[in-house]
């Protein structure tokens, strides 16, 4: 009967506030759980896209060449031929391109390299504007099947995600104070990282 009787005792305001404050306690620890678990896997490498393979001209050919450096087989062009190939992380993913050039390689049938470059970036127009796209002109030599693209791109940091994933979910909006203390929980670095592309082109046969 005694412990019967202390279950029906209701909740003093103390015991009240407690509960309430372990209830905080467990839904934010929940919340960092699942921030932590969408963040912990990014996926922000850029995605690269061959738009065309373009015949250009002979003043055309020379403005493109400008940007190319440390190019080989220069004598060996299929008549001016460039592939315009484009660069982009996906929208509001924290995500940036490099402005420091692009490496590439021309391949064969057999995958054996027939030619390689840099292909530089232009100056950006303003100091520390964020790069999230690149549109880049790569000359074809003869006989290329396929141009292997090495892209460097710097994938947001773990505070920069979790504050996008706050911003998408609505949280922002309604507790910005606990989102931004949970934030700011985070390191805010982020290293760069570069993949290559391999991207087939199509027949270059007139």
């Amino acid at each position: 009967m005694f412990f019967i009787s202390l279950i029906q005792i209701p909740p003093t305001k103390t015991s009240r506030s407690g509960l309430r404050r372990l209830a905080i306690v467990v839904a934010l620890s929940a919340l960092f759980l699942l921030m932590l678990l969408v963040i912990a896997t990014p996926k922000y490498a850029p995605e690269v896209n061959l738009s065309k393979v373009t015949l250009l001209d002979s003043n055309e050919a020379k403005s493109a060449m400008y940007l190319i450096k440390e190019y080989t087989e220069e004598n060996n062009f299929a008549e001016s031929l460039f592939a315009d190939i484009s660069v982009l992380v996906a929208d509001r993913s924290g995500a940036a391109l490099t402005n420091g050039g692009y490496v590439f390689a021309l391949l064969d049938q057999h995958g054996k390299r027939i030619a390689a470059g840099r292909r530089e970036m232009p100056p950006l127009p303003i100091l520390g504007l964020t790069v999230t796209s690149s549109n880049l002109r790569i000359p074809i030599a003869r006989g290329t099947k396929a141009v292997e693209l090495k892209v460097g791109f710097l994938p947001p940091s773990a505070r920069i995600r979790a504050s996008l994933f706050f911003d998408n979910i609505g949280l922002r909006s309604r507790f910005p104070k606990v989102c931004d203390t949970l934030c700011k929980s985070l390191p805010n670095e982020s290293r760069w990282r570069e993949k290559t592309y391999h991207i087939v082109l199509p027949s270059q046969d007139q």
